[in-house]
């Protein structure tokens, strides 16, 4: 049994990945608290390998205490394809918006009310699609690796998504929210292309 430390958040939020003969784990801990875990068949030692695709991604993904300054410039430099960006006051989401390269990006500005509080947050994309950033044969043969049954996954709704603007992915018009729970597997597999999220990491609930 093999365990390594593949990342550390500047939060002290740790992924730790175990390795036995044939199956992996990552488990995301706060010191020794237990917080989450993602489980996949062992890769022995193959990568996929995208600038776009890190566990610091996933570190930003909600689920624990995370470092927000990250995410406002994680797309800018090509992190990222998409970040969810929120802020505390409408000047800030303003000025920020005022520093967007109109001519490489693409955003959503949306903003509401939670009791006494309100919210707002930036959907930031760069332009094109998904498949101008990824090789769709190389996602597939790594799910495979990973455990996925290929066959499992709604395609043509995947395809869908995977071939459309990256605009009409964040603005609602393809039905589709990478923030909603309920999602079929291929916009699950969307979501963490979307995202920046290790494939490991949306294998793991699936395999």
């Amino acid at each position: 049994m093999k365990k390594t430390i593949i990342f550390k958040s500047n939060e002290d939020i740790i992924f730790e990945r175990t390795d036995t003969k044939n199956r992996s784990r990552i488990a995301v801990r706060y010191g020794e608290h237990f917080i989450h875990d993602y489980r996949f068949n062992n890769t022995k030692g193959i990568e996929f390998e995208s600038s776009y695709i890190s566990w610091e991604n996933l570190n930003c993904c909600g689920g624990w205490t995370h470092d927000k300054e990250y995410l406002k410039t994680a797309v800018q430099e090509n992190k990222k394809i998409c970040a969810g960006i929120s802020f505390k006051t409408a000047d800030e989401i303003q000025e920020y918006i005022k520093g967007i390269d109109k001519e490489k990006y693409d955003y959503v500005d949306t903003s509401w009310d939670n009791g006494p509080y309100r919210f707002h947050l930036i959907d930031l994309v760069k332009k094109g699609s998904l498949r101008d950033y990824y090789d769709l044969k190389e996602i597939i043969d790594f799910y495979k690796i990973l455990g996925l049954n290929w066959d499992s996954v709604d395609v043509d709704r995947f395809n869908e998504l995977y071939d459309a603007d990256l605009f009409d992915l964040i603005n609602g018009s393809k039905g589709y929210k990478y923030s909603e729970i309920n999602k079929t597997i291929g916009e699950h597999l969307i979501t963490g292309l979307l995202l920046g999220y290790p494939l490991e990491s949306t294998a793991g609930p699936i395999v």
